[in-house]
């Protein structure tokens, strides 16, 4: 009977050991311990213990990059092959590569130069990618060196180990270049390299992360309403919420553009409190379905990250959380992954326009409909004609419409339209004729059809 482990963890276990063992006296920082030692081995060869560099604070560096949930460029899809899955998909992070993409290889024929050449340059723009790990082609190395001292944006990482004859040594000693940009990155000195040591390399730091996640505290998300647009409708536990955020979550329907409930929340948010802003695009939930749960999942990916770090975050959403917000759909992504989520309610507009106008939503045995002009003219008559009381929210999406149908109805003088409510841009009016321009996107409707 052989004498041999069978058990994969308890191999890699006693290689560990056999490899402390056979380095004898050597020893090596505590943060790259555990990276050299891995690329030895996935190597076998102990000469990787002096070949190996780290320049300008590269592990703690990575580590926040990857912590961020930053992407990773490499240079071949053997890379990808060679970084673990799991370890990638808890972080939400990918491992790119495009070398294959057919701009790719119509503009390096175009140009006579290698694809890794042109794949780099196309990678250097993405701004979610900021580590770049090079196991192969010296090229793509050379290319990203001249593309930094060129201005591209700088990156948190470089993995530089091109393995062969011609060009690998010199591309990762150019790296020396980088210096006065204070460029972190990890080298393999000489010839040898390859993707399987990047990909140890990666694993390496991908593990530490794993590691002091799985013994980290989940944080929780706190859906917060911030009300319609007075900041002193904000209830108090949502304020106490936000005062004690580590992270404040802003939707916003546009990249740049500000976001009316950050603004209304802005007074209870401490200095130092951290702000994240995400893009939730405006789009037909029923033409866009597909390209709107793209987006809300990769937000929840980077909400969950924050909370696998033990950070407490807060998403603000105007109204009430669970009336026409997105948040409500990223909140279904995040209690199915096992996330904690709290909701706290707000006003919702039309229960503020109720009150600052002094007319009841409902009495008696009344009904009460709302609809939101973004669904259909079927949909929205079918509620016009079924309650004897109705809100219409997203007006500004179709108020044309909406007039359109109160006045096939007679029911022009039996509706109130109030835009930016508690704000100093606030207008009431009940003229029809008002619903037939153009309409500011935070207004509300309740038809009466009783008087």
């Amino acid at each position: 009977m052989r004498d041999y482990v069978n058990e994969p963890h308890e191999i890699e276990k006693k290689s560990f050991e056999i490899i402390g063992r056979e380095l004898g006296g050597i020893k090596f920082p505590e943060e790259t311990d555990s990276i050299v030692k891995r690329v030895i081995h996935t190597t076998a060869d102990f000469e990787y213990a002096r070949l190996i560099e780290f320049k300008n604070n590269a592990v703690a560096r990575g580590l926040n990059a990857l912590k961020a949930g930053k992407h990773i460029y490499a240079d071949t899809g053997m890379i990808k092959a060679a970084v673990n899955s799991r370890a990638l998909a808890m972080q939400h992070i990918d491992v790119l590569n495009f070398v294959h993409d057919d701009d790719v290889i119509a503009e390096a024929k175009k140009r006579g130069v290698t694809r890794s050449t042109v794949a780099m340059e196309k990678a250097v723009n993405r701004e979610d990618v900021s580590i770049f790990a090079i196991g192969n082609a010296p090229t793509a190395l050379y290319r990203l060196i001249d593309l930094i001292k060129d201005g591209a944006p700088k990156p948190d990482l470089i993995v530089g180990a091109p393995i062969g004859f011609v060009g690998a040594a010199e591309s990762k000693a150019a790296l020396d270049e980088l210096d006065p940009y204070d460029i972190p990155y990890i080298r393999i000195n000489g010839r040898k390299g390859g993707s399987p040591v990047v990909g140890a390399i990666l694993n390496a730091m991908l593990y530490k992360l794993v590691s002091k996640m799985e013994q980290q505290k989940k944080g929780k998300l706190y859906g917060i309403g911030v009300g319609p647009g007075d900041p002193e409708l904000l209830t108090v536990k949502a304020v106490r919420a936000i005062e004690s955020a580590d992270v404040i979550i802003s939707p916003t329907k546009k990249m740049g553009k500000p976001s009316i409930a950050l603004q209304i929340a802005k007074p209870y948010i401490k200095p130092e409190t951290k702000l994240v802003v995400m893009d939730f695009p405006m789009l037909s939930l029923s033409a866009e379905r597909e390209t709107l749960e793209k987006q809300w999942g990769e937000n929840a990916d980077q909400i969950q990250s924050m909370l696998n770090w033990g950070q407490n975050a807060v998403f603000l959403t105007l109204g009430d959380p669970m009336v026409y917000s997105t948040y409500s759909y990223v909140m279904e992504f995040l209690i199915d992954r096992g996330m904690e989520v709290e909701t706290i309610s707000g006003v919702p507009s039309f229960c503020s326009l109720a009150a600052h106008l002094n007319l009841p939503l409902t009495q008696g045995e009344e009904s009460l409909g709302v609809v939101g002009m973004t669904q259909t003219e079927e949909e929205v008559d079918a509620v016009l004609d079924a309650h004897q009381n109705i809100v219409v929210m997203k007006v500004s999406a179709n108020a044309k419409g909406l007039a359109k149908a109160l006045r096939e109805r007679h029911l022009e003088d039996h509706f109130v339209m109030i835009s930016n409510i508690g704000m100093d841009s606030e207008r009431v009016t009940r003229d029809i004729a008002d619903l037939e321009k153009k309409v500011p996107y935070l207004s509300t409707v309740l038809i009466k059809k009783a008087k």
